[in-house]
């Protein structure tokens, strides 16, 4: 049996939308990866939030220096510092996570919402 050119054809374009489909998923594969060993990266969280940064340095630095000296007021001091700026990058990341989830949800139209358009509603 001969094959059919058209059936030729076909086939290969069906090949090459398979491997234009395999690299694109290759692609995105390959970016979430980056992003994640990102979002697991220390120096990745300093250059996003340096100034949280520089204050739970500090926090810490004090907090952890306050066991060589008798005084209560600088390990307080240093705990305090850090508590905070562990809640301001928390605050930023969950508004960004909320900015992301809203942008992801599908946009619904109001007067798909309503399956009589809202007439029988008050609506026009």
């Amino acid at each position: 049996m001969v094959p059919n050119i058209d059936d030729l054809a076909e086939k290969r374009a069906i090949r090459l939308r398979i491997g234009r489909m395999r690299r694109r998923v290759d692609r995105r594969l390959r970016a979430i990866g980056r992003e994640g060993r990102q979002a697991a990266s220390w120096r990745a969280w300093v250059r996003r939030f340096p100034g949280q940064a520089m204050l739970a340095a500090t926090g810490i630095g004090l907090a952890t220096s306050a066991a060589l000296r008798p005084e209560r007021w600088v390990r307080v001091l240093g705990l305090y510092l850090a508590r905070r700026a562990g809640d301001q990058v928390l605050s930023s990341v969950l508004g960004e996570f909320r900015e992301l989830w809203a942008a992801s949800a599908p946009k619904k139209d109001k007067a798909a919402s309503v399956p009589s358009g809202g007439a029988d509603h008050g609506g026009t």
